[in-house]
């Protein structure tokens, strides 16, 4: 407890307040003792908070220790945010066959309103059963997303995808996807 007040009162006394300059600190080894686990904890929080530097360094160095999973959430962090890197990394990782990593593609396609390729990775996703992703297919339909590709709808508004996506997203019992089709059920009838 008291090496971890000095650490502290160290970093503020040399005016290192903001929690992404702390993570960095603890990792180098700078005004402190060098604590990956430490520097971790702030870089998670210095992610929350909104900093993408801090989101690209927090996804490299858990998918160094292995934590790929965290890895993808933190490449997506920074890549909604428009962090080239990030994004290279959650590519690369989605290059893979990560299921997740797939799926968080799909979602960084759609919040950049790239339908065409939000498809492609949600549906690569969704052929390995990952229910959020069948969940987000369904919606693309339900919503009548349209992307134009050589003046041509890429993505009509069809009721029977939109069913069929929904159908098997419940089979993975996704409680939204339950509600989904129940609300379609109704209006089909």
């Amino acid at each position: 407890m008291p090496h971890n007040f000095l650490n502290r009162t160290r970093l503020l006394f040399y005016g290192i307040k903001d929690y992404y300059n702390i993570a960095v600190s603890y990792e180098k080894g700078v005004l402190v003792e060098k604590d990956i686990d430490t520097a971790l904890i702030f870089y998670r929080r210095a992610t929350q908070q909104g900093n993408v530097e801090a989101s690209l360094k927090l996804g490299q160095l858990v998918e160094e220790s292995g934590d790929v999973d965290e890895a993808v959430k933190a490449y997506l962090a920074g890549a909604v945010r428009a962090n080239a890197d990030a994004k290279t990394n959650l590519l690369r990782l989605a290059a893979t066959g990560n299921v997740m990593a797939e799926y968080c593609v799909g979602f960084l396609f759609e919040h950049e309103q790239d339908w065409v390729e939000s498809k492609k990775w949600y549906e690569k996703a969704a052929a390995k059963n990952y229910a959020d992703a069948m969940y987000r297919l369904g919606l693309s339909y339900q919503e009548n997303r349209r992307a134009k590709s050589g003046g041509a709808i890429v993505i009509n508004k069809d009721i029977s995808q939109e069913l069929s996506w929904y159908k098997k997203a419940a089979t993975m019992f996704s409680l939204d996807v339950v509600a989904e089709l129940v609300s379609l059920s109704a209006t089909e009838s």
